[in-house]
């Protein structure tokens, strides 16, 4: 089922990707910093089903 994603709020964006990542048997997810990816990174850090793992960005050479 497509849901139309236009008008929600990124959080509701987020839960909505968040359920499609369980839907598909996915419960483990490495992620960068990235502040665009706020809310999702938060809906699954805070979903005790998935686990996340954040990787550190190196320093520059």
């Amino acid at each position: 089922m497509m849901t139309a994603v236009i008008s929600k709020s990124a959080a509701d964006k987020a839960k909505l990707i968040v359920g499609g990542l369980k839907r598909a048997g996915i419960d483990l997810v490495a992620t960068l910093p990235d502040a665009w990816l706020t809310d999702l990174l938060e809906t699954i850090n805070a979903d005790q089903a998935m686990t996340m793992v954040r990787v550190p960005v190196p320093p520059a050479a």
